[in-house]
């Protein structure tokens, strides 16, 4: 899956629930690094669509890509993803 950011371009992430099932994790799939996430608990909203956040917007989504984007959105932060295929 593509993760985007608000800095820079997508990067391809491996995202996941965690296995006490409480968060969102994603991490560069080949290496150990320490996995970023967003806590279940903490979300507010689910947005779906390629134009559903600025952070979408921001980065040109193509229209075509709609039925593959959504965003988790919480308090502190947003997980905007474009997803392979459905």
């Amino acid at each position: 899956m593509l993760k985007y950011g608000r800095k820079g371009k997508p990067h391809i992430r491996l995202i996941y629930l965690s296995e006490l099932e409480d968060r969102i994790n994603w991490k560069l799939s080949d290496n150990n690094e320490t996995d970023r996430y967003i806590k279940i608990s903490d979300i507010t909203e689910v947005k779906i669509g390629y134009n559903s956040t600025e952070v979408l917007r921001k980065n040109k989504v193509p229209k075509e890509a709609n039925h593959l984007c959504f965003s988790l959105i919480s308090k502190k932060r947003t997980l905007d993803i474009k997803c392979d295929n459905m």
